[in-house]
Formats: structure tokens, sequence, C-alpha cells
């Protein structure tokens, strides 16, 4: 029934059943918890402008050519 009302926009079987392990276990907030991964360096206000400025002048540039002129990691886009 969840699938009829929201189509491809209803999780899945198997993300509910993790969820609900979760939930189960004593978690009670649905934000992402703080990871220990390494923040990204690359997102800076400098970047973003330059990237707005690149695609004001050519909306068909591709990734790796607007990382490429940023000198960036197309990984971190």
């Amino acid at each position: 029934m969840i699938r009829e009302a929201y189509g491809d926009s209803a999780l899945s079987y198997s993300q509910v059943s993790r969820w609900l392990k979760v939930f189960k276990e004593g978690r009670e907030e649905v934000h992402d918890e703080q990871s220990s991964g390494r923040p990204s360096t690359s997102k800076t206000d400098n970047n973003v402008a330059c990237v707005r400025q690149l695609l004001d002048c050519d909306r068909r540039l591709r990734i790796k050519m607007v990382a490429n002129e940023l000198k960036l990691s197309s990984t971190q886009f």
C-alpha cells in the first residue's frame, strides 16, 4: 500500500528493516550521526562562487571540466 501511495519515493523493505532495528536499539533521532570521516575541505565560499561563475558562462560544463578548471578532485563534488 505504501509503494502504491508513494511510488519510487517509498523506502525499500530492507531500509525500513534497518531503521526499525536502530530505533528498537534506542535511537530517537532521524538526523545523521556524526561520522569519523575526514570533513570535506573543497566546499568553501570561494570555490562555490567560482563554480557559479563558471556555470553562468557555460551551463553545459561537465563536472570533470569544472574540477580541472578549479584544480579539485571530481569526486569532491
